[in-house]
């Protein structure tokens, strides 16, 4: 029994680590989302830089040139183009003036304003491993439950 448990624990507790590093595997966000070819956008490092001084840069395969990102409220953010790209997943890479880097994928859609709806736009490579850390999660405490109610049964 206490086999059990101990694998339960081990279980949960790493679902836990997944979903507390989960962050550090992708930060910035790109609006509007998803963009099409030849739209504005806004970019910001979702606080990832915000040990920084002055600046930040975005650069990505879909942009027209490389966007500064300058402090904000809470976030490093900036404007740029996409440039006329092909419709599919581009990679950003976010460069703090400090040297820290991070980086984030995004989808550019072929119509215009888009939206990312259903299972295939909201699953995102950063959302893929927060879903699959949950799934640990909802499995370690479906077991725990029906650990929980053996051992009542049982006692």
């Amino acid at each position: 029994m206490n086999r059990r448990r101990l694998l339960a624990s081990a279980a949960v507790g790493a679902g836990l680590v997944v979903v507390a590093a989960s962050p550090a595997f992708a930060r910035g966000e790109i609006f509007p989302n998803p963009p099409s070819a030849f739209t504005r956008v806004t970019v910001n490092d979702d606080g990832f830089c915000k040990r920084s001084n002055d600046a930040a840069t975005a650069v990505s395969d879909a942009f027209e040139d490389t966007i500064i990102l300058t402090r904000g409220t809470h976030t490093f953010v900036g404007k740029g183009d996409i440039a006329d790209v092909r419709t599919g997943r581009y990679r950003v890479k976010i460069t703090c003036n400090d040297g820290r880097v991070t980086h984030f994928t995004f989808r550019v859609s072929s119509l215009p304003g888009a939206s990312g709806a259903g299972i295939g736009g909201s699953v995102s490579s950063a959302n893929a491993t927060v879903l699959g850390a949950g799934a640990v999660l909802a499995a370690g405490a479906v077991g725990l439950g029906a650990l929980a109610v053996r051992r009542r049964r049982a006692g």
